[in-house]
């Protein structure tokens, strides 16, 4: 069997994946038919979801030392402040927003591929592909003019919203085109408003959107009436003019150092899969830039697939392991399509929303409860692979905790069992140590107990949680286990006292009698 993968598509995305494969061992080429050059990417901004899992593949400190961290974001309508958003109480370590452009996280995943012996291709560009009846997918792969066939075993569409991966699948891009275009810019800003912080002021006339980079610079967005042309740059006189008139000529600018254009978007592929050629990011979907989802769905796509290809790979999964991909996924892509087009309707002032879906912005008491939520959802820690909406249940994220409070290894290429033994029996805790045994390499398990507290025969570490905090945030009762997945979610909860439910939860996704296997 052809046992590595073909990364088409060198973005954000394809990286995120290259990282997870490379600390599995898996070999992989990652193309991209791009030569290197300044990137034209409009994303901007890292949410907490996506800091943890690139802190899990040990590049956030690099990302943080160049991004700008904004901590609130402020809604104006008609020049008058709606809503505060603020990040400080979220379930994360990163209670922030970390504003850096696409190129410059680009270059800090670039960097750690560098430092592991990898590289983007350059230059290499996906031409054909096809399914075999062996499981292996042929491909044709042009580079300086040569072309030249070869086979692995999956191929991963990384490659943006144009991707030939796609066109080859024959699978559509179906849904809408807005008709509305924004024109952006980094440059300098004057204004005696809170700079550190990000702004959406909305008018009925249109929108702009203000967050800080480093450096003193600011990322400008701004909706503009007309269509604007493929690489369209405005000028600064046109940008000025426009916060005019928006009402917001107190905002002055100067120095810009980058301008852009580009359309409004609300697309996703037909399929996800096509035997063993699979896509992810923007190849897989497009959002309104509103909310920032864009670039960040893309690295959660990446996160999920890698480790259950690596799995797969190395005899640890069967095949509903892989396919699960394609369903966690779609809910996830599904549910991002409608807030995005919720979330633009309602700062672009289109009619794809209702009087209620307004009023729930508005200051009011009635409203906390939604404001509390609101910065949950926009940090991407709602999300979650199921129809739940409990604290750490089966398909969320596992809510993280505060940068100062020492908590288990979680993630890290493995799954992570959680156990709060309680007062329950030795022979429970053996009983699990046996199923655990099976799982060798892809396990670690930690019992949380209170100090002082002893454990005989514990088939886990013992880790100390003072004052129960971890078992709090966890929703975690004596007798309970966690299972949380290499990405970071949690993929089956249960009880010691019933250890047949994690048997077969186990077993649907062939991890009963996991091997760690070297890849041929």
């Amino acid at each position: 069997m052809h046992a590595h993968v073909l990364i088409v598509g060198g973005g954000p995305t394809g990286m995120t994946l290259a990282l997870q494969l490379q600390r599995y061992g898996i070999p992989f080429r990652l193309i991209d038919k791009r030569l290197p050059e300044p990137s034209g990417s409009k994303a901007l901004s890292l949410n907490p979801a996506s800091l943890a899992l690139l802190a899990d593949l040990g590049v956030a400190e690099g990302l943080l030392e160049r991004g700008q961290r904004a901590e609130v974001i402020n809604l104006h309508y008609a020049n008058r402040p709606l809503t505060r958003i603020r990040f400080a109480q979220l379930p994360s370590p990163y209670r922030f927003f970390l504003m850096l452009p696409q190129p410059e996280t680009e270059a800090v995943l670039l960097q750690r591929l560098q430092q592991l012996g990898q590289q983007v291709e350059r230059g290499v560009e996906l031409c054909h592909l096809q399914n075999q009846a062996d499981g292996s997918v042929q491909v044709e792969l042009a580079e300086q003019g040569v072309r030249r066939r070869q086979r692995f075993s999956h191929v991963v569409g990384c490659d943006g919203g144009l991707s030939q991966v796609r066109q080859e699948m024959g699978a559509q891009f179906s849904g809408h085109d807005y008709d509305m275009h924004f024109i952006l810019a980094d440059l300098k800003v004057r204004w005696d408003g809170p700079l550190e912080q990000g702004h959406y002021f909305v008018t009925e006339q249109g929108f702009a959107i203000l967050l800080p980079l480093q450096a003193g610079y600011h990322r400008l967005v701004i909706k503009v009436n007309q269509r604007c042309t493929p690489g369209y740059k405005p000028s600064l006189a046109e940008l000025q003019a426009y916060l005019q008139r928006y009402g917001l000529g107190a905002i002055e600018l100067s120095e810009p150092i980058w301008l852009s254009s580009a359309p409004f978007y609300n697309r996703r592929a037909s399929v996800l899969r096509q035997g063993n050629v699979f896509l992810a990011g923007d190849a897989a979907h497009l959002f309104s830039p509103i909310g920032g989802f864009g670039m960040n769905t893309g690295i959660a796509d990446a996160f999920n697939l890698g480790w259950k290809l690596a799995y797969s790979l190395r005899g640890a999964g069967n095949a509903a392991l892989l396919e699960s991909y394609v369903s966690e996924r779609d809910t996830v892509i599904e549910r991002l399509l409608a807030k995005t087009d919720l979330s633009t309707s309602l700062i672009a002032r289109l009619d794809r929303h209702s009087a209620a879906d307004e009023a729930r912005y508005l200051p009011h008491m009635a409203n906390r409860g939604f404001i509390r939520q609101l910065a949950i959802e926009t940090a991407g820690l709602a999300l979650r692979y199921g129809e739940g909406s409990a604290t750490a249940e089966v398909g969320s994220l596992l809510p993280g905790m505060p940068a100062q409070v020492v908590q288990p290894a979680i993630g890290h290429m493995q799954h992570t069992v959680l156990v709060y033994p309680g007062e329950h029996s030795t022979a429970a805790l053996k009983q699990l140590r046996q199923r655990l045994a099976l799982l060798e390499a892809w396990t670690r398990c930690y019992c949380l107990i209170d100090p002082g507290q002893t454990l005989d025969g514990a088939a886990a570490s013992a880790f100390v949680d003072p004052q129960g905090l971890l078992r709090r945030t966890w929703s975690m009762q004596p007798g309970d286990v966690l299972v949380v997945r290499p990405d970071l979610y949690i993929g089956w909860r249960g009880r010691l006292d019933n250890l047949g439910d994690l048997d077969r939860w186990l077993a649907q996704y062939g991890l009963l009698a996991a091997r760690a296997e070297a890849v041929a």
